[in-house]
């Protein structure tokens, strides 16, 4: 039996309290795909590459970077030496709504789509009445999100 080591447990213990106090308060870096969908992510030769929930995405080793891929629906964390990214694989549905909201965002400042909860959320901060109106009419019924940005301190003057 090895020897009980109060420094080897207070070691592990803060690491996974700053770990989760990282990606619950600070959120982690989120990348979100569907089943047999991959992304490209840098990976440093030399990075250490560990996941988290190996069922859910598949990676391959190119080089420099690090092909992920989809497998099924679920979270993993992938861990790149340092950075630690959070990889949700959603339903064929939600990914292309996820999408159609990153396409409208891309002009528009403070408003980003994330998986909260299981669920496809618009978050941030709604910085233009204008954003909110293009948001409605660019999305359908069928689109399934929910909106839970805060509105600017300038937008809460004017309502």
């Amino acid at each position: 039996m090895g020897r009980f080591s109060i420094r080897k447990l207070v070691s592990g213990s803060i690491f996974l309290i700053s770990l989760f106090w990282g990606l619950s308060v600070f959120g982690a870096n989120q990348i979100i795909l569907a089943r047999d969908v991959s992304t490209e992510i840098s990976a440093p030769r030399g990075e250490r590459v560990t996941v988290t929930n190996g069922r859910v995405i598949r990676v391959m080793d190119l080089g420099a970077k690090v092909r992920v891929t989809g497998v099924r629906r679920g979270i993993s964390q992938l861990f790149v030496g340092p950075r630690v990214l959070e990889i949700v694989v959603v339903d064929r549905k939600t990914y292309q709504t996820y999408l159609k909201l990153k396409k409208i965002f891309e002009p528009i400042m403070g408003l980003v789509a994330r998986i909260h909860n299981g669920k496809l959320e618009v978050n941030g901060e709604l910085l233009r009445f204008r954003d909110w109106q293009e948001l409605g009419e660019r999305m359908n019924s069928r689109d399934r999100y929910s909106f839970s940005a805060r509105l600017s301190r300038r937008l809460k003057a004017r309502a």
